[in-house]
């Protein structure tokens, strides 16, 4: 995704500070009007919201039949399986492989 594509990108960011504010985790006790959303965590990034706020908008009509699942539970799920698979691996290790690639392991 490129930096322009996030809301908080301003014209001329660094990309230190662009990565810094991306990276930036969202305490949930700051931001109640989030508490209802099934794509919101404790901890999430700035990055990951902005993601998943989309995803959501993407899927509205799925997640009102009940059939929507959260990027973060997708993404929990594939490292569920390949852990499985692979149980030396590690968090940093799966995220710099494609998730879709490692299901075909």
């Amino acid at each position: 995704m490129e930096m322009k594509d996030y809301s908080f990108y301003v014209t001329g960011m660094t990309e230190e500070r662009f990565t810094e504010i991306a990276l930036t985790s969202i305490p949930a006790k700051d931001f109640p009007e989030y508490w209802e959303s099934p794509y919101f965590y404790d901890g999430i990034t700035m990055g990951e919201l902005e993601e998943e706020v989309r995803h959501y908008a993407d899927n509205y009509e799925e997640s009102k039949k009940g059939n929507y699942t959260p990027l973060w539970k997708q993404r929990l799920a594939a490292l569920q399986v390949f852990k499985y698979k692979n149980p030396m691996i590690t968090i940093e290790q799966f995220y710099d492989q494609s998730a879709v690639g490692l299901l075909n392991v």
